[in-house]
């Protein structure tokens, strides 16, 4: 069995929610983030980001804005020698019926197929319902740290 992955969702939970991010330069991560991200690696295993990405559809930001953010991620994780393997994102409306936005498991196939984890030894967080919080989140997190979505936001 290769080694497990850690999935997560990007806005509200790896970095700061800022609607429809857009700019690289106003990435910022909740304290404690970067400094679980290597516990984790360290632990062995290997961290993918999927993200519903709305804003690329409402042409509120392109394609190139996305990937300029997670590329920010990427440099600003650097000096702890924390490396996400891969970003996966759905560019869709809510209500476009796409099997790859979240809670849909598009995204979720597509990592299993490209990194051949086995999806029941894996830790995800990322969700407004605690419950379906992942399991290590205890063990990696800061303390009293779960998730960071703010449920005062509006859904997208």
């Amino acid at each position: 069995m290769g080694k497990p992955y850690l999935l997560l969702d990007r806005d509200g939970t790896l970095i700061v929610e800022k609607n429809y991010l857009s700019d690289p330069s106003d990435v910022e991560f909740y304290e404690g983030i970067p400094e679980a991200l290597q516990k984790v690696q360290r632990a062995g295993w290997g961290i993918l980001v999927l993200t519903n990405q709305s804003g690329i559809g409402r042409e509120l930001m392109g394609l190139h804005d996305m990937q300029a953010v997670n590329n920010r991620i990427q440099e600003l994780l650097c000096p702890l020698d924390v490396r996400i393997d891969a970003f996966y994102y759905c560019p869709h409306l809510p209500n476009a019926g796409c099997q790859c936005r979240k809670p849909n498991r598009g995204m979720v196939d597509q990592a299993i197929q490209d990194f051949g984890f086995d999806p029941i030894v894996r830790c995800r967080t990322g969700s407004s319902d605690w419950r379906q919080v992942g399991p290590c989140a205890n063990r990696i997190w800061p303390s009293g740290r779960r998730t960071a979505y703010d449920e005062r936001r509006p859904r997208d």
